[in-house]
């Protein structure tokens, strides 16, 4: 599955995120954000890159079927 964002903060910074389901429990993602405000003649923005592995850990979720782990 793939997954794709957008956020706006009021005249402060817009959004774009992308994110890519490998397996189950594994996620790589991509986030840029474009600097709307006035220190944006000092930054190009921000890339952040995401790697998400999610346990699911029977103790902790009481062995119920949960959407986001499975």
């Amino acid at each position: 599955m793939t997954y794709f964002a957008t956020s706006y903060r009021l005249n402060d910074n817009l959004t774009f995120l992308f994110e890519l389901e490998l397996l189950k429990q594994l996620h790589i993602g991509y986030a840029y954000e474009y600097t709307l405000s006035d220190i944006a003649q000092y930054s190009n923005g921000t890339h952040e890159l995401m790697i998400n592995f999610r346990f699911k850990v029977d103790r902790i979720h009481g062995g119920l079927k949960c959407p986001t782990y499975y």
